[in-house]
């Protein structure tokens, strides 16, 4: 298949070729315009039983959809492991029985995933297509994800939400109501600092839970927060409910008004929510200003 506007996604099933490089019924995909890196294929899942060499079709592409055009440095067998990652890829996922020889780049596999995405050997002859876990944030269960807020949004409520790696967030990650979600700080640091008013690292919303763990052999994971252009804000603002079992949650540096755990069932002229609980069972808070507020402006007791 060719034409610059023309595409194949596989999401899932099982494609299976057995043919060699020479007969028909192969996958190609050849660069419809290098210009604008628009493959022909789109693999994002499924089950890929084809030889290396049957997914791609190099030394002949199409150029402002003109075919035929070609330069000796694009024929095949002669293309750099630079000229393919410049040209980017077109996998992203899938399991594959066939990954190609690792010492010629034009029939690696790994030559033609996409940016930010490796492989990895399942063990069984398979391999199996993932984001990098050396440039995760985070991972839910064996699946790995650029940004936590995506392990977060992907996260069920009996699934844990693993940190692979010291992160920074530079705005507010909130767990949205009706979430619930466990976070295994791994020995690793969620920071941020405070350069908006009234800015909160982590917000949990009314009727959200977050269960905050550290399983590390020396418990030494943390979400810190530190004062920057603005001096008024929280670790984690708290409208549903935080479970602390271990790990450390902790505010730095000099604050006008903040705290590493703010319980607000409400803000403030607004009646409060019911349902809003911090239960710290182990772990740590540090502040060099505020540990815990509770506050609402109700007359109400909670």
């Amino acid at each position: 298949f060719s034409g610059v506007e023309n595409r194949v996604i596989i999401n899932g099933g099982t494609i299976d070729i057995n043919n060699t490089p020479d007969k028909f019924g192969k996958i190609k995909s050849r660069l419809n315009n290098p210009d604008n890196n628009a493959w022909g294929l789109e693999i994002n899942g499924g089950t890929i039983n084809v030889p290396v060499e049957l997914l791609v079709q190099r030394g002949v592409y199409y150029t402002n959809g003109v075919s035929g055009a070609t330069t000796p440095a694009e024929t095949a067998g002669t293309r750099t492991a630079e000229w393919l990652v410049a040209h980017g890829g077109f996998i992203t996922g899938g399991t594959f029985t066939s990954i190609g020889d690792e010492d010629d780049v034009t029939t690696n596999l790994k030559s033609f995933l996409s940016e930010n995405y490796a492989l990895s050997d399942n063990g069984d002859g398979t391999y199996s297509v993932g984001i990098d876990p050396e440039i995760a944030e985070a991972k839910v269960d064996n699946t790995c994800y650029i940004n936590l807020a995506d392990a977060f949004d992907a996260a069920e409520a009996w699934e844990t939400v693993t940190l692979l790696n010291d992160i920074t967030l530079t705005e507010t990650l909130t767990i949205p109501a009706g979430k619930e979600v466990t976070l295994d700080l791994n020995g690793h640091t969620i920071m941020g600092v405070c350069n908006g008013n009234e800015a909160n690292l982590i917000f949990i919303e009314n009727t959200a839970t977050l269960n905050v763990y550290d399983n590390s052999s020396d418990n030494d994971g943390k979400i810190t927060y530190a004062v920057g252009t603005s001096d008024v804000g929280d670790t984690i603002e708290v409208k549903g409910t935080l479970n602390l079992y271990s790990g450390t949650i902790e505010l730095t540096g000099s604050w006008s008004i903040g705290y590493a755990v703010d319980i607000r069932p409400n803000s403030w002229g607004t009646e409060y929510t019911q349902g809003t609980v911090f239960h710290m069972y182990d772990g740590k808070l540090i502040s060099y200003d505020g540990a815990i507020r509770v506050a609402s402006s109700s007359s109400d007791t909670y």
